[in-house]
């Protein structure tokens, strides 16, 4: 018998083809199986954390694509912008972002419902949010977002997302409530061209473009506004107007003097257009201190200086000096021929179709676009901090705006512009170093580019990861990095997916996004609609991929920074009720505290958990809590937690009232007291200490309603940290939007299972001819951490239940385990001698360690 120790799984899944190469590294951090489970930087396997409904998107149509976007003003202030056919959405916190709301003055209890607000300005086909409806109407239609339907200048009906109009004919009319309007956008982006939409940020203004529609720049005003649009190349500061000139003591001559102001933003610096031309013909031929010409101009708003250019005797105009005011007297100054006006008509290369950009991006203080239809291989830059001036002089200064092409043996377009060191282009054949002079300096006269690799990039975006690039390669089925090396003055990479290859066959990645936090992962979306995970951290040497599924399809992703952690979104095509439908989910936080009653791991799911802060507690033989506007009833249940003070000692052990219900008796609208649950008497905390601070108290339910997005479905449900059912066992299915678990719970997590799985590689014992021998492994040690639940064996057929409950109490959930635990399976034959190892609870599992005894057969 032979103990063999896998101490970390930072190898991820690897290939079948590479399962004999045990000279590699990987081969003793990797895996057969990485299923819904994530490997860790520091060797651990954790099964992923569930997938939070949000909502609906705008447009279920199954056949209409939906593309989130990332949008990151500062770390407090995150969105994700949902683009669909021809509209946007924006969603923050989990949440879409809605309009102010309006207070109704009156619904109906009728058939249809009839809602009245005075002016309200929805529109058919406009989503609302209700809240604070009262009495029954309220339970029917309260914390939902509807569709408007049939809209006067004054009132309107509540449409379902599925269709069919809300019927409250069963009840009294109300007066009362809030209805908030989902805040869309109207764009022109069809749904069929959003995956080649590409776009960069830029403070609150994301630019977006694509081959056939005119740039546009999406500006962020608050939450609820934001404006979409067509980028006007013009300089920002107005041309100067009515220039007039004048001779001072001027005689005649033969020559000829022509002249043009511009403006000078006093902030940015940006110059204006030029003026129209005035000239002066018939002139002395030398101009000086008593020989002048006066200039004089309207003032430009927000100008701080102007400039003067001359002409003389069909020269070309050049610079002769600047003002601070709106005059400027010509004394015959020379003129600086390398400093030429710029164009009367600001130059805008992106004027018509066929020749708007397909690439965006910013460099040294510019804009940088790329690839039009025209002119596939070519890169503009804006002016040096002037990003929407794309001016050029004559001659060239080194502030203009730049145009180059990269030549190459064949015309492969630009898909890709990131800026790292250099500028890093990315085409359809090839990977190029675009840089400047040896200073570094980026102008006209120092453009250098030189092809680094050829691998050829497809149209998925590029994640940089510190100072190194990831990108996908043309055929969309090979991942490389991309970073500057010292040893060779140049660019190069591998590629990260040659050990997991299995993972793109007959596959290409759609999007993918990268979590920064807690740990470094890209999450990528595949055309087949499953889902690839890649732990990735170059200064560790870990590159791990695992593979994630769920009872749907997802079809995008966006990541965005929110409180400590990256929160990733996604688009879920699911079946409920019959009907394909997509659903903006976001993976929830994987940070439960050690607690199981906060572990969330269901996909598609909801949580039932309403914590009201507790504002004082007044002990004594009748225990009276207070929390202003509770809107609790007689008999209502409640489970208390997180109070300070309030306790006793008794036979050497602290008693609280912590994690533990009761029932309300005595409630006034702002107070309750508390009842045993088993015996109803009153607690009696005469001998407890005082009530120090802090505290929450949850409503208890036996009912969770509001699962209308689960209609139809088996779900798991984890209530107060024990599991009340799986799709194995229990098969609670939900009717009519809700569910009856059959007992009450305060904090009940509901939603789809999805079952985690790891399998080892085959054990290469030393000094043993042991590949295709028989072996058995019925004991197994396994190092966890904050894990609870769980099956192994040595296939996913035979599978025995890892040993968990220690020293709980009856009815407390399981303590979730930290440590060695020893498990045992009868003895059973394979070739392999894996092990495998499932989570199908809705627990956290995180693997540290196996260490399977396996003992080997057969004959020498």
């Amino acid at each position: 018998m032979s103990k063999i120790l896998q101490y970390s799984f930072a190898g991820g899944e690897i290939s079948p083809s590479a399962y004999g190469r045990s000279d590699l590294e990987k081969h003793r951090t990797g895996l057969k199986t990485c299923r819904n489970f994530l490997p860790q930087a520091r060797g651990a396997a954790q099964n992923r954390p569930g997938l939070q409904h949000l909502a609906r998107a705008a447009y279920d149509d199954e056949d209409k694509a939906v593309r989130l976007i990332d949008f990151q003003f500062n770390t407090e202030q995150t969105y994700v912008l949902e683009f669909g056919d021809l509209y946007m959405r924006v969603w923050t916190d989990g949440g879409l972002v809605l309009e102010t709301s309006q207070a109704t003055t009156s619904i109906t209890g009728a058939n249809p419902a009839v809602v009245t607000i005075t002016a309200h300005g929805y529109s058919d086909g406009d989503w609302v949010f209700v809240t604070d409806v009262p009495s029954d109407i309220g339970d029917l239609i309260n914390n939902k977002f509807f569709i408007v339907a049939n809209s006067t200048a004054n009132t309107f009906n509540l449409q379902y997302l599925d269709g069919g109009l809300v019927d409250t004919s069963a009840f009294f009319p109300v007066s009362s409530g809030n209805f908030a309007k989902v805040f869309e956008l109207t764009t022109p982006y069809a749904e069929d061209d959003l995956a080649l939409l590409k776009y960069e940020q830029s403070a609150d203004i994301l630019t977006l473009v694509h081959p056939d529609y005119e740039p546009r720049d999406l500006s962020r005003l608050a939450n609820d506004n934001w404006q979409l649009d067509v980028i006007d190349f013009e300089p920002q500061i107005d041309t100067p107007i009515n220039v007039t000139i004048a001779g001072i003591s001027l005689g005649t001559g033969n020559s000829d003097y022509i002249y043009v102001v511009t403006a000078i933003d006093a902030e940015s610096f940006e110059e204006s257009s030029r003026s129209a031309e005035v000239t002066l013909t018939n002139t002395d031929n030398d101009l000086n201190t008593d020989q002048r010409i006066r200039l004089t101009w309207d003032a430009v708003s927000g100008a701080g200086t102007y400039n003067v250019y001359r002409s003389k005797n069909g020269s070309k105009l050049a610079f002769i000096g600047d003002s601070e005011t709106t005059e400027f007297e010509d004394e015959g100054y020379n003129a600086d021929a390398a400093s030429a006006p710029p164009p009367a008509t600001p130059r805008n290369p992106f004027d018509s179709a066929d020749n708007y950009p397909g690439v965006i991006a910013y460099y040294q203080q510019r804009k940088v676009f790329a690839r039009t239809n025209n002119d596939p291989q070519t890169i503009f830059t804006t002016q040096i901090g002037n990003l929407n001036n794309m001016n050029t002089s004559e001659p060239s200064r080194d502030d203009d705006a730049i145009t180059f092409k990269l030549i190459a043996r064949k015309a492969n377009e630009v898909r890709h512009v990131v800026p790292l060191r250099d500028m890093v282009a990315f085409t359809s054949g090839a990977e190029w170093r675009v840089e400047g002079a040896d200073d570094g300096v980026f102008s006209p006269s120092t453009v250098k580019q030189r092809p680094q690799t050829y691998w050829g990039a497809s149209h998925v975006r590029p994640i940089t990861v510190g100072n190194t690039i990831l990108f996908v390669q043309e055929d969309g089925s090979r991942v490389r990095d991309l970073g500057y090396t010292f040893d060779s003055d140049g660019y190069d990479g591998t590629d990260l997916s040659v050990l997991s290859n299995h993972l793109f066959v007959n596959r290409e990645i759609k999007e993918w996004a990268y979590q920064k936090e807690p740990e470094s992962i890209i999450w990528a979306v595949m055309d087949d609609g499953s889902l690839l995970s890649l732990t990735y951290q170059k200064e560790h040497q870990v590159l791990a991929w695992a593979r994630h599924d769920t009872d749907g399809k997802f079809l995008s992703v966006a990541a965005v920074e929110e409180g400590d952690e990256t929160a990733v979104y996604v688009v879920v095509q699911r079946e409920t009720d019959g009907n394909s439908l997509k659903y903006i989910e976001r993976f929830h936080t994987r940070q439960i505290a050690n607690e199981a009653r906060n572990a969330f791991f269901v996909d598609g799911g909801s949580t039932f958990d309403k914590p009201l802060d507790i504002e004082d507690i007044t002990t004594g033989t009748s225990t009276v809590i207070t929390i202003t506007a509770h809107g609790y009833s007689n008999d209502d249940i409640v489970e208390l937690d997180e109070i300070e003070g309030v306790q006793v000692e008794i036979d050497e052990q602290v008693q609280t009232l912590n994690l533990r219900k009761y029932v309300l008796t005595n409630v006034t609208a702002n107070t309750f007291e508390i009842l045993d649950v088993d015996d109803m008497d009153p607690i009696d905390t005469s001998s407890y200490s005082d009530y120090k601070r802090g505290g929450v108290s949850r409503i208890a339910t036996e009912t969770v309603s509001g699962l209308d997005h689960l209609e139809g479905v088996a779900v798991s449900v984890l209530a107060d940290g024990n599991v009340v059912s799986t799709t194995e066992e229990g098969n609670i299915v939900v009717s009519n939007g809700a569910i009856d678990i059959g007992f009450p719970a305060s904090r009940i997590h509901i939603g789809r299972q999805y079952l985690s799985d790891v399998q080892t590689l085959d054990p290469e014992i030393p000094k043993q001819d042991s590949p295709g021998k028989p072996k058995t492994a019925a004991q197994t040690g396994l190092k966890l951490e904050e894990t609870r639940g769980g099956f192994f064996g040595q296939n996913e057929d035979e599978l025995y239940e890892i040993p968990e409950r220690e020293l709980e109490l009856w009815g407390d959930p399981t303590d979730l385990f930290t440590g060695q635990t020893e498990a045992f399976m009868p003895p059973g034959w394979t070739d392999e001698g894996s092990i495998f190892i499932r989570q199908s609870d809705p627990l956290p599992m995180s693997l540290l360690a196996i260490s399977p005894d396996v003992l080997i057969g057969g004959y020498d």
